[in-house]
């Protein structure tokens, strides 16, 4: 990993989950959307009835965070928002 240069921006992830997909937005203090990633939000047809598939859905969020704070090391984030 290289080393953090420069100052690090603030910013706050949304996490939206709708009927379709699953959406992580990293939006800066000025409110503008810096990263946006997404991932289908399947349904699962075993068990009882159709449901979403929440552990998935956990581990990709838990695993993109991971990455961001990783990979996007000029951002700290404030804040987490669902949506």
């Amino acid at each position: 990993m290289s080393a953090v240069t420069g100052p690090r921006e603030a910013g706050t992830v949304v996490l939206d989950i709708g009927k379709t997909n699953a959406k992580l937005t990293l939006i800066d203090a000025a409110g503008r959307t810096r990263v946006e990633v997404r991932t289908p939000n399947t349904v699962r047809r075993d068990g009882p009835y159709p449901h979403h598939d929440t552990e998935r859905l956990w581990q990709w969020m838990l695993g993109e965070l991971n990455k961001g704070l990783q990979e996007r090391r000029r951002f700290t984030m404030d804040g987490a928002v669902e949506a």
